[in-house]
């Protein structure tokens, strides 16, 4: 009886992934708005009720998408922080590495497309946004200084406003594709400029 529990609970929990999975792809790829529960249950090849027996609305399937996103992002700045063998410098490239991958790659219009149709969930992503990317690369950047690696003559919000933000503008303009770079080509261009400078 307990076995065919579990076993129930795995399938449910697989399929309640899926639709996540699905789901995710459909509003990265057409936008949150343009996309309704009947596409998504027609892109799984399932009735829309097994849909709505995991989540009642198209913005309690976002709202999880959201939080799963954030607590991948975490968990990922956790295992930077406790590997000893990574330097200052690799911890901030890292860092870098892993915002671009997971989040600053999202188009515009998609973001705009959320604050505009889910302002709910939009505020939620900006409330996790200072959690977890300003806030602790603020401290890493405080470490940094700590460390000696980084000047103390300098406004701590400043440069991680400073970077973050030219970051994700960077990956979403066309200049990447102009130069035929990778996100992390992208990083370690812009590390290069901020550690080493451009003056000879």
């Amino acid at each position: 009886m307990g076995f065919i529990s579990i076993k129930k609970k795995s399938k449910s929990l697989k399929q309640k992934e899926r639709i996540l999975k699905h789901s995710e792809d459909l509003f990265l790829n057409y936008g949150f708005s343009n996309i309704t529960m009947n596409q998504i249950a027609t892109e799984l090849g399932i009735g829309k009720a097994t849909i709505y027996k995991y989540f009642p609305t198209k913005e309690a399937i976002l709202n999880e998408i959201v939080e799963t996103l954030f607590t991948d992002i975490n968990d990922s700045i956790e295992e930077i922080n406790l590997n000893h063998n990574y330097s200052f410098k690799d911890k901030f490239r890292n860092y870098l590495y892993l915002f671009s991958e997971k989040y600053f790659l999202i188009q515009n219009k998609q973001i705009v497309d959320i604050k505009k149709n889910a302002p709910d969930i939009w505020d939620k992503i900006e409330t996790l946004e200072k959690e977890i990317f300003y806030k602790k690369f603020q401290n890493l950047i405080w470490d940094g200084i700590s460390e000696n690696h980084i000047k103390s003559d300098f406004e701590v919000e400043l440069i991680v406003h400073m970077i973050l933000n030219s970051l994700q503008k960077m990956l979403n303009s066309d200049i990447k594709n102009r130069l035929s770079l990778s996100y992390k080509e992208l990083v370690d261009n812009i590390l290069k400029i901020y550690f080493e400078g451009i003056l000879n």
